[in-house]
């Protein structure tokens, strides 16, 4: 058996692993495997093993639903509320605090905020319309970023090799 050096004396022996944890002058302690003549320290591909097949039991576990699973019926409601909404709302002494009043199945207007008669929401909601994204552009920038992603990924798939070559005078 190897001898340890100097600073670090043997702690505790265990046997049936052929483990030796040490001590060092520093005060930490480490296990140490000894394979052979060599001693290495422990390998983790236990634990990575372990946590993935736990992983892959509880991902299983909560896909379930079992061989007589049947879909719940649906509420029987017409509304979003338990209770009826009131026919209007109540009034405060405050500008535009006067009472509202709620219909059902009322069709709303595609440009409900003309309904306040304020230019300057009208020139804010038409300046937004204007610098937003329309469906198309977003979906072309998106595109772009999966090509730049799949080159940058790809770049970085292969081996490079560089060569260079160089002359100077003496």
């Amino acid at each position: 058996m190897k001898t340890l050096p100097a600073d670090v004396r043997p702690y505790q022996q265990t046997p049936e692993f052929n483990e030796t944890t040490i001590s060092c002058q520093a005060g930490s302690n480490a296990v140490l495997r000894q394979e052979g003549t060599s001693m290495t320290a422990p390998s983790t591909s236990t634990g990575l093993r372990l946590g993935l097949i736990l992983a892959c039991t509880f991902t299983l576990a909560a896909c379930a639903a079992g061989p007589d699973f049947r879909r719940p019926a649906a509420p029987e409601t017409a509304d979003y509320t338990a209770t009826p909404v009131p026919a209007q709302t109540e009034s405060a002494p405050t500008r535009l605090g006067e009472a509202q009043r709620l219909v059902t199945g009322m069709a709303v207007d595609a440009q409900w905020w003309r309904d306040f008669k304020s230019p300057r929401l009208d020139a804010l909601i038409k300046h937004a319309f204007a610098v937003s994204p329309t469906l198309a552009a977003a979906s072309a920038t998106l595109r772009q970023a999966q090509e730049l992603y799949s080159a940058q990924a790809g770049a970085t798939r292969y081996p490079q090799v560089d060569v260079g070559l160089a002359a100077r005078r003496f």
